[in-house]
């Protein structure tokens, strides 16, 4: 079973002038590593924007995956955390729809009736482990424009071996137990 886990961040990059920013989507499981996905310079992020960005990812997952009469050619699970734009009604449909399984974001926080934790600890591989890599590396010096970032997040992604991926994806079962050992809660420092 493939686990693909889409995560998005957000990258500042430093000049003289206001700092500004990029939303980078980027999906990884064991032996996939996708392209990155960025929005477009000034959008917020709603349900309709998240909703935008999933069908462009379809096709990359599709032929990542097999796709033939309708059917996933490979097993595999969607993760993604829960944030606001994940959990729009909306959102949910597209998910169950297009995708063969769904690790299930709180609905309502305050019923926690999700498959994940209401805290979102950091159990995306991206989060535990990738992303302080393609910040180290892509942005360790200032940019002077978003262009001359999203290049610099690009070549840096393209440039994390398969084997550190596979290895943080091995490391995601040792994540759940630390999480379910600390009641869904925060357990970095345990």
């Amino acid at each position: 079973m493939y686990i693909l886990n889409f995560e998005e961040v957000l990258f500042v990059f430093l000049s003289k002038e206001k700092p500004k920013q990029v939303i980078v989507w980027a999906g990884v499981g064991h032996g996939v590593k996708s392209p990155l996905f960025f929005v477009p310079t000034g959008v917020k992020v709603n349900g309709d924007k998240y909703r935008e960005l999933r069908k462009k990812v379809l096709p990359w997952a599709r032929r990542t995956y097999g796709w033939r009469n309708g059917q996933w050619q490979k097993q595999w699970v969607f993760q993604q955390d829960g944030a606001p734009s994940h959990r729009a009604e909306e959102t949910r449909d597209l998910v169950r729809d297009i995708f063969p399984e769904c690790i299930k974001v709180d609905i309502s926080p305050k019923q926690n009736n999700g498959e994940w934790p209401p805290n979102s600890p950091n159990l995306c591989v991206e989060d535990f482990s990738l992303w302080s890599i393609l910040e180290n590396e892509a942005c360790s010096k200032p940019h002077q424009s978003i262009e001359t970032l999203k290049k610099s997040l690009v070549k840096a992604w393209n440039a994390i071996p398969q084997e550190v991926i596979d290895r943080a994806v091995d490391d995601f079962p040792k994540h759940l137990k630390k999480c379910i050992g600390a009641q869904g809660g925060h357990f970095e420092n345990k």
